[in-house]
């Protein structure tokens, strides 16, 4: 057979085919354009210079959605082959040869690569230039810069390796295929069912125990810096027991009701129960996928719902006063910054009138925290992961009074305190800077927890209290040999009346002399800057995976469609009636749909702690209330959204089984 003919053969076929080639082209382009996205996004400049959590997030995007896509395209390609076999077998009868077979198989290979790999990487581009131009249109009143989406060849260059690489596999394993198979095996193999999957208990176990222990790596105490590889690990267990337990403990159980006479002979179980069972390897794996998926999407969603109520709540709130004035650099002796802060504000009021204005003192440091002693870090313990040190954040009474117009009385010996470790007991008293007080009550106000380490805040009475904590508490520089005081922050809060724009030309000669006038506006629009970005990954993290979900759905209900054309046909000849076949669907894609369900609400409360507790503290949202709504808000709007692909999945089922001819004999 000559290269032309053999052209002609595979276009012939990929046109013949096109019912199954034209979901499998268009799907497995839209997943890879989906990973291209994600990937894209880890080399965005934007993404990098934002946040520094968020390569990570993506990082840990980009492995799920690679597992996935990987899953799915093998699964669709499983499929596609086991439509051909009888052909195959046809043509073998017919007197091609296996190497004819072969250069045939190769060109239709190459033909579908030629029409996914640019649309995928196409669709790719444009999906992520849609969502920052949509970005950029909701942030466009903030005064937040212009976001750029450039074209990333390392994208492009990931998606196309794993495409390719993929293929490669799949051309192995065809050319195994017929080189072990016979002609009679590739005609009987299309209408060959599957045989019943045998329930590996073992395996279930398995997969049992891996989840239960990403369940318990999800929830368990560490410091906020180690939660991102904490995230990582259990969203892999988690993913690993998910699947093998829909592939194994899943089918135990089934074959647990067959079981049982009573519920397994019954007119509305047997034949769904039995459809099940026939299928089960593939549905669970299909299952599996969607699970994730699904919880996925209820996860990032409701990040991101919680992250959008929040910021008119924390813009308001970023800044006590309108404006802030401060050293900038942060290495000069406590004195001498409290000195050129005074003259600073003699400038800014010889210039604008001020009101409500408020001097606020605070110091940051590290200790560590042992049988209720806080004790300062050694030298060479600085940087190492096995010291459990806390981000010490301390001001006086004073300060915090004015900071937060809370009156709050402290005696001598008591401090107010508080941690963003939500799994942190507080101690009713600790010794802080060789004194012992006593924990008056949980700070309500305290500094930003916007970190990622643990962190405790502490409010004494005086500011003498402070330069003992600060003498007590030292830390060392990057690289030195010695332990130093950190210096006492001091800083001016106040509001301004008059010609506001005259503040503008002051901050230049500030700045030159050291000090950095901040506005709450501006402040609001980087935090915008921050959030908004936060948001766009957010929502396009979860219109990634809803595709995903879409995708999975819409081509398992064709290929379990198409499967079970032959099979309904012979049940409506001998006598089933159109309300049993209709009933039959119902129950079984009844169970595809709320299985996932339920495995994506248990997976979100085993990972409540970790990211609706730790994540959301570092992005400053400590509102238990909003968080509790918004997720509530995300889970109901997500089941009306998945009884919609119900619906449509069992039309599109219903349709197909009831055809009068099977894919076969087109």
């Amino acid at each position: 057979m000559s290269h032309r003919i053999s052209w002609k053969l595979a276009w012939r076929n990929f046109k013949a085919h096109r019912r199954l080639n034209l979901p499998y082209v268009f799907a497995i382009a839209l997943m890879l354009a989906l990973e291209f996205v994600m990937v894209s996004l880890i080399d965005n400049h934007y993404i990098q210079t934002r946040h520094q959590v968020l390569p990570t997030i993506m990082k840990l995007g980009c492995l799920i959605g690679g597992i996935l896509s990987v899953i799915f395209i093998l699964y669709a390609e499983n499929f596609s082959q086991k439509q051909r076999k009888a052909e195959m077998g046809l043509y073998t009868i017919l007197g091609l040869e296996n190497k004819h077979i072969r250069r045939m198989l190769a060109k239709e290979r190459l033909i579908k690569t030629a029409l996914v790999v640019p649309i995928a990487v196409l669709e790719g581009y444009l999906i992520g230039s849609l969502m920052f131009l949509l970005l950029n249109r909701m942030m466009n009143e903030t005064g937040v810069p212009l976001m750029e989406y450039p074209f990333s060849l390392i994208a492009a260059g990931v998606v196309v390796s794993l495409y390719l690489g993929l293929q490669v596999l799949l051309r192995l394993q065809t050319l195994w295929q017929l080189h072990h198979l016979k002609p009679v095996d590739w005609l009987q193999a299309s209408r060959r069912g599957e045989k019943e999957p045998n329930g590996n208990l073992m395996l279930g176990i398995l997969g049992l125990g891996l989840l239960i222990l990403g369940y318990v790596k999800a929830n368990q105490s560490g410091n906020l810096f180690n939660s991102i590889p904490i995230f990582f690990l259990a969203t892999l267990l988690v993913i690993a027991g998910t699947y093998l337990i829909f592939t194994s403990l899943s089918i135990w159980g089934l074959k647990a009701l067959k079981r049982r006479p009573n519920f397994y002979y019954k007119k509305a179980h047997f034949l769904s129960l039995s459809g099940m069972l026939y299928r089960m390897k593939a549905n669970a794996v299909s299952l599996a996928s969607i699970a994730i998926l699904s919880t996925g999407v209820i996860l990032t969603l409701g990040l991101t719902l919680s992250l959008y109520r929040n910021m008119n709540q924390a813009g308001d709130q970023v800044l006590e006063r309108e404006y802030l004035l401060e050293e900038a650099n942060l290495d000069i002796p406590s004195d001498a910054a409290k000195e050129l802060l005074d003259q600073g504000i003699q400038q800014v009021t010889e210039r604008v009138m001020i009101s409500n204005g408020f001097f606020h003192q605070s110091l940051q440091t590290i200790a560590y925290l042992q049988d209720g002693v806080l004790h300062e870090v050694p030298l060479n313990a600085q940087g190492k992961s096995d010291v459990q040190g806390f981000y010490l954040l301390v001001e006086d009474l004073a300060s915090y009074q004015a900071r937060t117009n809370e009156h709050v009385e402290l005696a001598a010996n008591e401090i107010l305190l508080a941690s963003n470790r939500p799994d942190l007991v507080l101690p009713q008293e600790i010794e802080l800077a060789n004194q012992q007080y006593k924990v008056k009550a949980p700070a309500k106000k305290m500094a930003s927890w916007n970190m990622a380490v643990d962190s405790l805040a502490i409010v004494v009475p005086e500011g003498s209290d402070l330069k003992q904590v600060q003498a007590s508490y030292r830390m060392s520089d990057l690289g030195a040999d010695h332990l130093s005081e950190n210096p006492i922050n001091y800083r001016y809060y106040f509001d301004a009346q008059g010609d506001l724009q005259v503040l503008n030309l002051v901050s230049g000669d500030l700045l030159q002399k050291g000090l950095v006038l901040s506005s709450r506006q501006q402040m609001k629009r980087d935090l915008y800057s921050v959030n908004g970005g936060l948001l766009y990954l957010g929502v396009l993290v979860s219109v990634i995976l809803m595709m995903g979900i879409g995708l999975l759905l819409y081509y398992k209900q064709l290929s379990e469609g198409l499967s079970d054309q032959i099979n309904y046909n012979i049940m409506k000849r001998v006598g089933l009636d159109e309300g049993m076949i209709k009933q039959t669907i119902r129950s079984q894609i009844l169970w595809i749909f709320i299985l996932p369900l339920i495995a994506a609400m248990v997976h979100t409360l085993a990972a409540w702690r970790l990211v609706f507790g730790t994540l959301l503290t570092i992005l400053q949202v400590n509102d238990q209330v909003l968080i509790i709504s918004s997720v509530l808000i995300i889970v109901l709007a997500f089941i009306l959204v998945y009884l919609v692909f119900y619906l449509m999945s069992s039309g599109v089922y219903y349709r197909l089984v009831n055809q009068n001819n099977s894919p076969n004999n087109k």
